[in-house]
C-alpha cells in the first residue's frame, strides 16, 4: 500500500508486480478487458466500446485479460507486467 500511495503521489507508475490490482485500486482506476489483436496491438473493451491501444516493444499474450490504463501505460494484471503506450484510438 505505501508503494502504491507512493507511486500516486509522484504521479508515476513504476509498481512492484504485486501490487497491480492493488495500485489500481488505490489510484481508483477501472479494471478493463483486454486482448491481444497484433504485435503491439491490444483491444480494450469498457462498456461495450472498444478501444485500439498501441504500444512499444510489448510482448504480452493477453487474451480477455484483466488491465488498467494509467499514466501511458497498460497494466496486465495477470501476467504481472506492463508496457507503455504509443496512442489510442476509439474502434
Amino acid at each position: 500500500m505505501i508503494i502504491a500511495s507512493l507511486a500516486l503521489a509522484l504521479n508515476t507508475a513504476p509498481v512492484h508486480a504485486q501490487a497491480f490490482e492493488d495500485f489500481a485500486r488505490a489510484i481508483g482506476a477501472e479494471i478493463l478487458i483486454a486482448q491481444r489483436e497484433d504485435t503491439n496491438s491490444y483491444v480494450v473493451q469498457n462498456y461495450g466500446k472498444e478501444y485500439l491501444v498501441r504500444t512499444r516493444y510489448c510482448y504480452v499474450y493477453a487474451y480477455s485479460e484483466p488491465v488498467v490504463l494509467y499514466d501511458n501505460t497498460i497494466y496486465f494484471l495477470d501476467e504481472n507486467d506492463s508496457c507503455d503506450i504509443d496512442e489510442i484510438y476509439q474502434k
